[in-house]
């Protein structure tokens, strides 16, 4: 003899929300009636209605206002059938039609008020909750940034004796920074917008004609703002002193765009022309240390072209649709 074991079927969600809110409903709807019988001798039989706007207000306000008219026809019902005189019964006159519609009336105000009072905290909270999100990603990326001026800080030590020429290289460093945040800052703190990143941190070098970018405008994750600005900050300091930027002819091309064959990664490119012969130099500088992969860049390729230097920097974007 075989057992066959029959398959359980699991509530979902929807169902488990709904058997929920309809116990909260008849909960309400009992405690109404039973407050309602127990004051019974102290009111007026025409007061039939009275303890059951509390519950409907408070349905409305924590389960929504379906749940809010759920409970005022239920009260109706049975707030008429069995308080409204004559008792236990629906006498289907005048008088319990113009009582049972004032009620509804009054109801349907309580539910309004309370739906656009729920709706109201709702949105608070929401705001709330967005403001602590942006505050933790902000002070997330002035974390890391400190960290990497601390970095950078150290590096410039290990090379340069003259403090004036080590608060020169700090300082450029530091502004990048400082306009890479301004730009997380300025939206919700959870993403910075390209190529508003490379337009703000290239805007000091004064050569807004000579740069050429080509994308569509994307968001970028918080924690590859900062390293990002220091890696375009140093690509147009080197540009600057022995690339494109060097001599009145060259010019530099940025463009961005998705990776083929993988998602959510984004590849920015830093193209030079027109500069100088230019190739790989003999020892590491303090910038080699900048324009190398790093927390919050997926890679970067650099590369010495004899036209041109050229640099590929990949961005992970799946945090920003994980968040």
């Amino acid at each position: 003899m075989s057992i066959r074991e029959g398959s359980h079927r699991v509530p979902s969600r929807r169902a488990v929300r709904l058997a929920a809110s309809a116990a909260w409903i008849l909960l309400a709807v009992g405690a109404s009636t039973l407050v309602r019988f127990a004051i019974a001798p102290l009111i007026a039989d025409s007061l039939a209605y009275t303890t059951y706007f509390p519950s409907i207000l408070l349905v409305t306000a924590f389960l929504g206002w379906r749940a809010g008219i759920a409970t005022l026809l239920i009260s109706a019902l049975i707030a008429t059938y069995v308080f409204l005189p004559p008792a236990w019964a629906f006498s289907f006159d005048r008088t319990e039609f113009v009582a049972t519609s004032i009620f509804i009336a009054c109801a349907t105000i309580v539910v309004l008020a309370a739906s656009y009072l729920r709706t109201a905290l709702v949105r608070i909270e929401d705001r709330r909750r967005l403001e602590a999100d942006r505050r933790t990603n902000i002070q997330n990326s002035l974390n890391n940034s400190m960290m990497m001026v601390l970095g950078v800080g150290f590096h410039i030590s290990r090379r340069v004796l003259d403090p004036k020429q080590f608060y020169e290289l700090l300082a450029g460093r530091i502004s990048a920074l400082a306009r890479g945040l301004d730009v997380l800052s300025e939206g919700e703190g959870d993403s910075c917008r390209f190529p508003d990143l490379a337009e703000r941190v290239l805007e000091p070098f004064g050569l807004r004609q000579r740069f050429y970018m080509t994308g569509d405008p994307v968001a970028l994750p918080p924690e590859s703002c900062a390293p990002l600005a220091l890696v375009l900050h140093e690509l147009a300091t080197n540009a600057l002193k022995y690339g494109a930027l060097s001599n009145a002819d060259g010019e530099i091309l940025l463009s961005w765009g998705p990776v083929a064959d993988e998602a959510a990664q984004l590849m920015i490119r830093w193209e030079e022309w027109g500069g100088p012969p230019v190739a790989k130099p003999r020892r590491r500088g303090l910038g080699s240390h900048l324009l190398e992969r790093q927390p919050g860049l997926a890679d970067l390729n650099l590369a010495f072209d004899p036209q041109g230097v050229a640099c590929d920097i990949k961005v992970d974007l799946s945090t920003l649709s994980a968040g």
